[in-house]
């Protein structure tokens, strides 16, 4: 299986100083600066809808460890983990545990859930639009359908089946778009 990596382009944070800021930045976390840019107020004003003058400066730090993750990595380990914690609330454990095993689902669902959305921005803008709708329909078909699920299989069923269908579902899900979801775009090279 084909290893794919995801580009976080930037974050961009507003400071005070950023002769203190560089030096946490590049000293503490291992950055490295890589180009500042001032643009004139002339249009920056417009852009920002801010009144003139703006004096803005735009600093640039690059640090290799964080430009790159792979997401099918991330898919597959997202997956694992929240049927993983799944199968742990199956067992009924007691409520203290169960809290720090649902932050642990939280966790991983969104890493798997978010994978999928940076996915969609690769396709066309009209297959964007589709895929955006059809994502957003399951997720809140599913907030919606979930207490009725539970409340349905846990009658039923008893307290163990559904989170365990709920595990498989997610193994299924994290499978499926590990193998299908890739990049088509070239990656983008880095400025010198």
């Amino acid at each position: 299986m084909a290893s794919h990596r995801i580009v976080f382009n930037h974050v961009g944070l507003c400071v005070a100083d950023t002769t203190r800021s560089r030096r946490f930045y590049e000293g503490l976390l291992g950055f490295e600066f890589w180009w500042e840019l001032e643009p004139p107020d002339e249009g920056t004003d417009q852009l920002l809808q801010l009144n003139k003058p703006i004096g803005l400066r735009a600093t640039y730090l690059v640090r290799d460890g964080l430009v790159h993750t792979d997401s099918t990595k991330l898919m597959l380990t997202g997956a694992a983990g929240a049927a993983i914690c799944f199968i742990l609330i199956a067992f009924g454990l007691t409520w203290y545990v169960q809290a720090v095993v649902f932050v642990l689902f939280g966790l991983s669902f969104y890493m798997l859930h978010n994978n999928i959305q940076v996915h969609v921005t690769d396709l066309s803008q009209t297959a964007r639009g589709a895929a955006l709708s059809m994502h957003s329909s399951f997720f809140f078909t599913g907030q919606a359908i979930g207490p009725i699920y539970y409340g349905f299989t846990f009658g039923h069923l008893g307290l163990h089946i559904p989170p365990l269908f709920g595990a498989v579902v997610i193994v299924i899900v994290g499978l499926v778009c590990a193998r299908y979801l890739h990049h088509r775009r070239p990656m983008p090279a880095r400025i010198e």
